[in-house]
């Protein structure tokens, strides 16, 4: 494992050079190596900053954040596999970072432990809806409407489906009554 190194050599040139691609090339090798390192990331976003290059520092401090994030709640599983609230976050975390599959895999989990938890349901709707599954997004927050009727999330969602979703699922009437619902 070379990626220790890497990040002493990207410090170590950030202090002796001024030249932000020579020093971003060792994080950069780093993040080859190990790209769910949050150290490699919040390095990154060191040398940014220091450049300042505020936007790209903001990113690569966010995605430090979001993997030791998702190493916290990855533990948390691990420790105990039946915390329903561990799964919903870390699918959350994975829609947010763009792998719907792990999202959604995550969450099924989640509802298979809690089925009538509403939250969940709600988080599946999203990550369907990202994957452009609507029908599988609407039967989540129906389910989730049975749980809590009044769930202005859930009726939010479904107005939005049936006023602006695919032309097979638009229902405008019932996108108006939702959204007043709501």
């Amino acid at each position: 494992n070379h990626v220790p190194s890497l990040l002493e050599l990207g410090y170590m040139s950030q202090v002796d050079v001024d030249d932000l691609q020579k020093t971003l090339s060792f994080f950069q090798l780093a993040r080859t190596e190990e790209p769910q390192n949050a150290d490699v990331h919040a390095g990154m976003g060191d040398v940014f900053l220091a450049h300042d290059q505020l936007d790209e520092a903001i990113n690569a401090y966010n995605s430090a954040l979001q993997i030791a994030h998702l190493e916290d709640l990855t533990t948390a599983i691990t420790l105990n596999s039946e915390d329903v609230e561990a799964w919903r976050l870390r699918g959350i975390v994975h829609r947010d970072s763009g792998s719907y599959e792990l999202s959604l895999r995550d969450l099924l989990d989640a509802i298979a432990l809690a089925p009538e938890n509403a939250d969940v349901l709600m988080e599946t709707a999203y990550t369907y809806d990202e994957m452009w599954r609507f029908e599988d997004a609407l039967d989540a927050t129906e389910r989730a409407l049975q749980i809590v009727s009044e769930d202005v999330r859930a009726l939010n969602y479904r107005a939005y489906v049936r006023g602006c979703g695919p032309a097979h699922l638009l229902q405008p009437e019932q996108a108006l009554k939702d959204a007043l619902k709501a």
